[in-house]
């Protein structure tokens, strides 16, 4: 991002190194303003509403094994050019994709779903949600934190478990 062309109104903003999971890390964001009706743009007129262009650079080195690797990620967006703002939302929606996305395809193996017929798709991801929720909202109270795998199988197996998950009991 060093040699890149400067822009009028560009915006760039970089975080400190975060050290987190056995790694060091840290990214560089660049956002310029971009116009659809602007001939500088070539096909920017098939998105409607877009007012920026966005590259954000992620450095990491793995610590244990010294490699490191850097990433770019291009953004067509709707946002003003705001490097910290752009840098923050593409942030934000890999914390949703940690959070939810990855639970239910680890817990429920949703990637790997045969169901395709008619509305069925969406019928059981709104069950495996409202069942993550629901655990989240009452974990079993044990000495040692619980994967959701275990105790969906625990609520399987115990009567009890199953009504307190449920807000029965």
């Amino acid at each position: 991002m060093d040699k890149l062309k400067t822009f009028k109104d560009q915006s760039f903003y970089q975080t400190d190194i975060e050290d987190a999971h056995g790694r060091l890390e840290f990214r560089k964001c660049l956002s310029i303003p971009v116009n659809s009706k602007d001939k500088n743009y070539d096909s920017i007129h098939f998105w409607s509403g877009v007012k920026s262009l966005s590259v954000i650079e992620s450095h990491r080195t793995v610590k244990k094994t010294g490699k490191t690797s850097i990433e770019r990620r291009y953004y067509i967006s709707s946002l003003e050019a705001d490097a910290e703002k752009v840098l923050f939302c593409s942030r934000s929606h890999w914390g949703i994709e940690n959070k939810l996305h990855w639970v239910l395809d680890v817990a429920y193996k949703e990637d790997a779903s045969k169901v395709r017929a008619k509305n069925g798709p969406r019928v059981q991801s709104l069950l495996r949600k409202i069942a993550l929720n629901k655990v989240k909202q009452n974990p079993l109270k044990t000495k040692r934190k619980l994967s959701f795998r275990r105790m969906q199988k625990l609520a399987l197996f115990n009567i009890q478990n199953l009504e307190h998950f449920l807000g029965i009991s």
